[in-house]
This record gives C-alpha cells, structure tokens and sequence, in this order.
C-alpha cells in the first residue's frame, strides 16, 4: 500500500527563513541566466536580507513531507501609485527532482490566486531560452508583450527577456 502526502501550499514566514534561503541560494547557483539576483551577491548577504523578502513580499513554498520543493513571490509595483494594479512575479523556482509532476503549476496558481485578490494583472520576465518556463506561463494565460534584449549580462554572455502579462 502507498502513502500519498498532501502538498502544503503557504506563504512563508521568518519561521522559514532557512529554508527559503537554501532553496533561494540553489535557484541562483543552478540558473544563474534565470534571476535578477546574483548567487555571489546574496550568499554572502545575512538572513536580514533575505527576512525583507519573506517580510514584505507575499512569498509562497510548496512543502511535502515538511521539505520545500520550490517557491514563488510576488509584490506590488508601487503600492501607493499609478502601478498599483500590477503584480510583478519574482524567484520561481522548482528543485529538480519535482519538476514535470505538477507542482509548479499549482505552486503558480497559488500565487496567482493571491495577486488577482489585490491587483488587476500579473508580470514576469522569463529568459528567452526558457522553453518548459514559457510554455507553462502560456497555460497559465500569460502572452508576451515585449522583448528586453540583453537583459541579463554574466560574464560576456548576455540573454534575453520575454516580458509577459496575465490580466485577471
């Protein structure tokens, strides 16, 4: 007989700073051409710096049998202002071993779910490359609506952004 264990979905607290700073950390290490953040800047930051995400940016993990298997945030562009009504998506991330299962998608939803309760639409930069990314922010109802070149720059490489929107 098999035991299946629930997937919990919540949004994190300073309880879990751990984890989400290993899990965060692994992210940059292993797609460095994935995030804005940079794997040599934040590894060496304290755990205030990563406490300010957790804090002040509605921050989700997907756990199962009490490990994080990946998470999302995401924050008010200007939460007093013109912006207001975009959410911008940040830090996406599935550990390797629990991709092509279903996670992300529902780990997505999660957030989504959330933004749409105070904001009108969703934003997100995914690397160009990014095919397995791109095709599920399409079944999430995401569309492209702009192409930053060289958005990132590591070393003398340089990669491209897609830039995509979902309207709730």
């Amino acid at each position: 007989m098999t035991v299946k264990t629930k997937l919990c979905f919540r949004k994190l607290t300073e309880k879990d700073l751990q984890d989400f700073k290993t899990i965060r950390l692994e992210a940059l290490k292993a797609h460095p051409e994935s995030f804005l953040g940079c794997y040599e800047h934040e590894s060496a930051q304290p755990d205030s710096f990563f406490k300010k995400s957790i804090n002040h940016d509605m921050v989700v993990g997907c756990y199962k049998n009490g490990k994080l298997l990946g998470i999302i945030g995401y924050y008010v562009v200007t939460p007093e202002g013109k912006r207001e009504h975009s959410a911008k998506i940040w830090g996406f991330y599935i550990r390797p071993d629990y991709r092509g299962r279903g996670f992300a998608k529902k780990l997505f939803n999660e957030i989504l779910d959330e933004a749409a309760k105070v904001t009108e639409k969703a934003l997100l930069k995914v690397n160009t490359k990014n095919r397995s990314a791109i095709k599920l922010y399409r079944a999430l109802g995401f569309e492209k609506y702009g192409l930053e070149r060289k958005s990132l720059k590591i070393g003398q490489n340089y990669y491209d952004d897609w830039l995509m929107v979902k309207f709730f």
